[in-house]
C-alpha cells in the first residue's frame, strides 16, 4: 500500500497545491454518477441530464439528456455496452458489443481509452437488464425488474407422462405449460343417441424466472385423458340402451425448478357420455371426468326423445354431474371423480353401463417447454488489467 501525499493545511506553497490537485484527481479516479432513463423498463435508454463521470482523468457533466448512437454491427440476442468515447472537450455515447476490460489504474471498465458505463441485453423486443457499471462487481449484477414473456431459445421439453431433466446456467428463462386434453365421453350402444361431450383443453400457464447458479429443472407433459367406454354390448353388458361412461381427465403438465418453485397446469375435464333413445329403456350418459381446471364437455343428446333424466354434463373443478336414469326406472349415471369419468346409467333390468375413462394416453395435446432468454456474463469472460 502506497500513501498518497497530503498537502499541508498551513502555509501552503506550490508543492502543497500540486499535492492537492494530484490527491483530488487520484481520489476521484473512476468517479461515476450516471442516471439512465428507462433503467427499469424494456425501452431504449437515454443518458439523463445531471449525470457526471470521470474518463481518463477528465471530469464531465451532462447539462441535458443525451441519446446513445445507434449500434454499429450489433445484432440482437447478445450483451451490449454503452461506451463513453472521448471527443474534443466532450463525450459521445455509443453502443458496442465489445467486452471491456477492468482497468485497475483507472478504476473502471475500458476498451482502450473509452469507458464502458452500462451493460444491457439487446433483443428485438427491447433493451433488457440494464445495469450501470459503477464498480468492478457491477458487471456481474443483473436487473430483473422486468423480464420478457415471449421468445427465447427453446432448450428443453417435458416427456409425455415422464419428467425430463435439464441443467441451466445462471440467467433469465421462461416456461410454458399446457396440460393434457380431457377424454371424450363414450357412445351409446343404441343407434339413436345423443352426441358425447368432448373433453376440455388442459390449463395453460406461463412465466419468466431467473436463477443465480447452476440449477436443475424438471419438465413433464401430461397425456390426454382416455375416452369413456360405450354402453350396451360393447361394454360387455345387457341392453344396448345402457349409458356410456364419461371421459377421463387429461394429465397434468408440470415444471420443477430446483430451490425455486414448482408449477402445475391441471388436465382438462372429460366429456359427458352420450344419452340413448328415450323411447326405449335407456340410461343417461355418464358424468364428465373431473379435473382441476376447465369444464367437461356437454353430454346432452341431439334429437333425443328422452322421458326422464338427462345425460350428465361435465362440471368445473369438481367433475361431471351424474347421468339421468332412463324412463324414471333406471339407475343414474355416476359423477366423475378426480381421476376418472363417471360410469354410464342403465335400466334396472340391464347390466351396468359403460365404464368411465381412467388414466391417460401416451399421446398429448399439451406441452411443457423451457426457453433461455439470456445467460449472465461470467467472470472468466473478462480481463483485469
Amino acid at each position: 500500500m502506497t500513501q498518497v501525499l497530503e498537502p499541508r493545511d498551513y502555509s501552503p506553497n506550490d508543492k502543497d497545491w500540486q499535492d492537492f490537485l494530484y490527491r483530488t484527481t487520484f481520489q476521484n479516479g473512476g468517479y461515476i454518477k450516471l442516471m439512465l432513463r428507462e433503467l427499469n423498463t424494456s425501452e431504449e435508454p437515454l443518458i439523463a441530464r445531471g449525470s457526471r463521470l470521470e474518463v481518463n482523468g477528465t471530469f464531465y457533466s451532462l447539462p441535458e439528456d443525451m441519446e446513445i448512437l445507434d449500434p454499429h454491427n450489433v445484432a440482437y440476442e447478445q450483451w451490449i455496452f454503452i461506451y463513453a468515447a472521448v471527443q474534443p472537450n466532450s463525450l459521445k455515447f455509443e453502443y458496442r458489443n465489445t467486452l471491456p476490460k477492468y482497468d485497475t489504474a483507472k478504476c473502471g471498465w475500458f476498451d482502450g481509452t473509452d469507458r464502458a458505463i452500462s451493460k444491457l441485453y439487446l433483443r428485438e423486443d427491447g433493451w433488457w437488464s440494464k445495469v450501470i457499471l459503477e464498480d468492478y462487481e457491477s458487471m456481474f449484477k443483473n436487473n430483473f425488474t422486468v423480464l420478457p414473456t415471449t421468445g427465447g431459445e427453446l432448450i428443453g421439453e417435458g416427456g409425455i407422462n415422464n419428467f425430463n431433466n435439464y441443467i441451466v446456467n445462471p440467467g433469465a428463462y421462461r416456461w410454458e405449460l399446457q396440460a393434457g386434453l380431457g377424454g371424450r365421453g363414450g357412445y351409446s350402444g343404441n343407434a339413436t343417441q345423443g352426441t358425447p361431450g368432448l373433453g376440455a383443453e388442459g390449463e395453460i400457464l406461463a412465466d419468466s424466472f431467473t436463477v443465480e447458479q447452476k440449477t436443475q429443472i424438471e419438465l413433464l407433459t401430461g397425456g390426454d385423458g382416455n375416452n369413456g367406454l360405450p354402453g350396451g354390448g360393447n361394454s360387455g353388458g345387457g341392453w344396448s340402451q345402457s349409458g356410456p361412461g364419461g371421459g377421463g381427465p387429461g394429465g397434468n403438465s408440470e415444471i420443477k425448478i430446483e430451490g425455486n418453485y414448482s408449477k402445475t397446469a391441471r388436465g382438462g375435464a372429460g366429456g359427458g357420455g352420450a344419452g340413448t333413445d328415450g323411447s326405449a329403456r335407456n340410461g343417461g350418459g355418464g358424468g364428465g371426468g373431473a379435473a382441476g381446471y376447465g369444464q367437461g364437455g356437454d353430454g346432452t343428446s341431439e334429437g333425443m326423445n328422452q322421458v326422464d333424466g338427462q345425460p350428465g354434463k361435465g362440471g368445473s373443478l369438481a367433475g361431471g354431474g351424474a347421468g339421468g336414469a332412463g324412463m324414471g326406472q333406471g339407475v343414474a349415471g355416476e359423477a366423475g371423480t378426480e381421476s376418472a369419468g363417471g360410469q354410464g346409467g342403465y335400466f334396472i333390468s340391464d347390466s351396468v353401463g359403460g365404464l368411465g375413462g381412467t388414466g391417460v394416453m401416451d399421446t398429448s395435446s399439451g406441452y411443457s417447454k423451457l426457453f433461455k432468454l439470456w445467460e449472465n456474463i461470467y467472470r472468466t469472460e473478462l480481463e483485469i488489467i
